[in-house]
């Protein structure tokens, strides 16, 4: 745990579980949402005030504010490359100043297996809820690196992979004929992947 931060009359709680350096610069940082309100209804903004939060954590820059493209990409005005997500609990930011990144994050349920018709393909091989898991988060991860393209996740294979011999999987983007490779760690709260390009 490096800091905590409390908001919303002591209320909610923001715990930086971990920051940390992948690739030659770009950081990531996780965090936890406490929530001891029980009445507040709108967590949804209790997740946004906790990624500008971590942003600002992560930047040193109290002022550092995150503006969305039209397509509802995120980006800062400094030209730092960003991607963000939240789940249930916790929040995550990405940044690079040399390339561009996504990351994801999700908590850990079998909610997925509800809707794995709808972003596994016929030609994928997943073995369990958590390679599930992993898949969706892989995918989700690199749908947010290659934003401007809008990918499908059936536009999006991923290679065999074994989440206990390696810490990595490859996702072919099929729009425009590009691997990229996703690396991914979890535990019994959430599932978190990442790309760089």
């Amino acid at each position: 745990m490096i800091r905590t931060r409390m908001w919303h009359r002591q209320l909610s709680i923001m715990i930086m579980l971990e920051k940390k350096l992948v690739g030659d610069d770009a950081i990531i940082g996780i965090c936890e949402i406490i929530n001891k309100n029980k009445n507040l209804r709108n967590f949804r903004s209790l997740e946004i005030t906790t990624v500008r939060e971590l942003l600002r954590e992560l930047t040193a820059n109290q002022d550092i504010e995150i503006q969305h493209k039209q397509s509802g990409q995120p980006f800062l005005e400094d030209g730092t490359n960003i991607s963000i997500s939240h789940t249930r609990g916790y929040a995550t930011v990405m940044l690079s100043e040399k390339h561009l990144v996504g990351i994801d994050i999700e908590y850990i349920s079998d909610r997925v297996e509800r809707v794995v018709s709808k972003f596994v393909r016929e030609d994928e091989v997943v073995r369990d809820t958590m390679d599930k898991l992993i898949l969706w988060s892989a995918k989700e991860a690199v749908y947010k690196l290659f934003s401007e393209q809008n990918l499908e996740y059936f536009e999006m294979r991923a290679l065999p992979f074994d989440k206990d011999k390696s810490n990595h999987l490859i996702i072919e983007n099929l729009k425009s004929n590009l691997s990229q490779e996703v690396f991914f760690e979890y535990n019994d709260k959430y599932v978190l992947t990442y790309c760089i390009r």
